[in-house]
C-alpha cells in the first residue's frame, strides 16, 4: 500500500553549517533526493557540554496512565545503540537535545526537524552524539561530534513535512565502529506484519525526567496508513528522533520501522519506514560514507472463501440458506493463507457499527460469528462484515437481508478493496 515514488538521480544541495533550503533545487528535486549539510567542529559545543539542558522541538504526549520505565543499564544490547543528541547552533550555542539511533558505528538516524530551527529558519550548526548516555554526562562509549548530515528535498517543501521527517547523521574516523554491536535491523514493515500480538516500543531520553537517563515504552495501541505510524506510546519533548521497534513477535527480531516524530493530545504521527524509505536511506548513506543492514519484509495477501449465511446455526452446517428480516443471521468464513496476526471481523448494518469479533489465539484460518446475538431480530437492510488480520484489510462480506423470503433470499457478494480502519 505504499505510494511510489521515484528516488531518481540523488542530487546534492550543499549548504554549510546553516544556510537554509535552497529554492532552485526544490523546482526539480522530488522529495526524497538527499539535502547535504556540513556541520562545524564544535569545539565550544564540546567546552559548554555541561551546560547542556533538556529540551525538545515538537509536542509529544504522555497517555494516561504514563507507562514508561528507567532503562537501568543503558550499556545492554539494543540500548547501546540509543543515542543522546546535544544540538548547538552555527555559534556552538546549545539549542536543544533530541534523540537518535546508531545505525551503524558511523550513522546516526534521527528526526529531520531536530536539525532544523524552525522559527529562525536556520540549521543546526553541530551535533553531540552519546550513545548509551547516562545522567551527568556520563558516556560509556565516549562521545562523537556528527559532521554531515542529510535531510530529504521534501522535508523542508512538503506540505505536511513530517512524511518525510528523517535525517540521517554521518560520524568521521569510522564513528563508534563495532563497540556498540549488534547495531538495529531496519526494515520496510507491510501491514500484513503488523498488529496484534506485534507492539512497538520505543528508548530515549525525554526532557521531563533526570537530565540524561534513558526511558522506555511501549504499546499495542496503534495504527497505520501508508506513509505514517500513529500510536499512544508516551513519549515527551527531547524524544523527537527515537528509533520506533517491533516486538511481541517471536519468530523475527526486533525492527526498526519508524522514528518518533509529532503529536498531540490523541495520537502521536511518526513517519513510517517504506521501501522507498529504505532506498533513500541507503543512499543518504553512500553519500555519507556509511552502511546499515535493512530489510523489506514481503507483504502477504489473503483470501475469503468458504462463506456461507443462513438463519440455522452459527456453524450454517448445511451451507447457504435462507435469511429473512426478523430472524438471526449466522455466518462463517475462511481466510487462507493462515493470517499471521489476530483475526477480527467488524459488523456493520446499514452502515452503522453493529458489532465486532475477534480471535486472538492459533490458529486464526476461521472464525464464526453471530449477528442475531447482538443485533436481536434485524430488519430489513444491508449487512457488511468487514474483516481483517492484525492491521492488514482482508475483505468485506456485504449481505442484503430481505422483507420475506419470496424474493431471491440470499443475496451475497463479496470485496476485496482497500478501505480504513477508521
Amino acid at each position: 500500500m505504499s505510494r511510489a515514488i521515484s528516488v531518481g538521480a540523488v542530487v546534492c544541495a550543499l549548504l554549510v553549517v546553516a544556510g537554509g533550503p535552497n529554492p532552485a533545487e526544490a523546482e526539480t528535486a522530488t522529495p526524497f533526493e538527499s539535502e547535504l549539510h556540513h556541520l562545524t567542529a564544535g569545539a565550544n559545543a564540546q567546552r559548554n557540554a555541561d551546560a547542556w539542558r533538556a529540551g525538545g522541538v515538537t509536542a509529544t504526549t504522555i497517555f494516561p496512565p504514563d507507562t514508561r520505565t528507567a532503562v537501568p543499564d543503558t550499556t545492554a544490547s539494543a540500548r547501546r545503540t540509543v543515542a543522546y543528541l546535544l544540538v548547538y547552533d552555527e555559534l556552538d550555542n546549545f539549542t536543544h537535545t533530541c534523540s537518535g539511533t546508531l545505525l551503524s558505528g558511523d550513522a546516526v538516524l534521527t528526526a529531520a526537524h531536530c536539525l532544523y530551527d524552525d522559527v529562525l529558519q536556520e540549521w543546526s550548526g553541530s551535533v553531540l552524539v552519546i550513545p548509551g548516555a547516562q545522567p551527568e554526562l556520563v558516556a560509556p562509549y565516549g562521545v562523537e561530534f556528527g559532521t554531515r548530515f542529510i535531510v530529504p528535498e521534501g522535508f523542508a517543501e512538503a506540505q505536511d513535512p513530517g512524511e518525510f521527517d528523517l535525517a540521517i547523521i554521518g560520524l568521521d574516523s569510522g564513528g563508534f565502529g563495532n563497540a556498540l554491536a549488534p547495531y538495529p535491523l531496519v526494515a520496510a514493515a507491510p501491514d500484513s506484519f503488523l498488529g496484534s500480538p506485534v507492539g512497538l516500543a520505543t528508548a530515549g531520553y525525554p526532557g521531563d525526567k533526570n537530565d540524561g537517563s534513558m526511558w522506555t515504552t511501549q504499546t499495542h495501541e496503534y495504527w497505520v496508513d501508508d506513509f505514517y505510524l500513529y500510536d499512544l506510546l508516551d513519549v515527551f519533548f527531547g524524544q523527537s528522533g527515537s528509533g520506533i521497534h517491533t516486538f511481541g513477535d517471536p519468530s523475527h527480531p526486533a525492527y526498526l520501522i519508524g522514528v518518533v516524530s509529532q503529536g498531540n493530545d490523541f495520537q502521536n504521527k511518526s513517519p513510517r519506514i517504506t521501501p522507498d524509505w529504505l532506498q533513500a536511506l541507503h543512499s543518504y548513506c553512500v553519500e555519507l560514507a556509511c552502511t546499515f543492514t535493512s530489510k523489506a519484509i514481503p507483504p502477504v495477501s489473503y483470501e475469503l472463501s468458504g462463506v456461507a449465511f443462513c438463519s440455522s446455526s452459527e456453524d450454517c452446517p448445511g451451507g447457504p440458506n435462507a435469511v429473512v428480516a426478523g430472524k438471526p443471521v449466522f455466518g462463517r468464513f475462511t481466510v487462507s493463507p493462515t493470517p499471521l496476526r489476530t483475526l477480527e471481523a467488524f459488523v456493520f448494518f446499514d452502515g452503522a457499527p453493529v458489532t465486532s469479533f475477534n480471535w486472538p489465539e492459533p490458529p486464526y484460518a476461521h472464525g464464526n460469528f453471530q449477528t442475531g446475538a447482538f443485533l436481536g431480530s434485524p430488519p430489513a437492510g444491508q449487512l457488511r462484515i468487514d474483516v481483517w488480520s492484525g492491521l492488514q484489510y482482508v475483505g468485506s462480506l456485504h449481505l442484503a437481508v430481505p422483507e420475506t423470503s419470496d424474493p431471491p433470499a440470499l443475496q451475497f457478494r463479496q470485496s476485496m478493496g482497500a478501505i480504513s480502519r477508521d
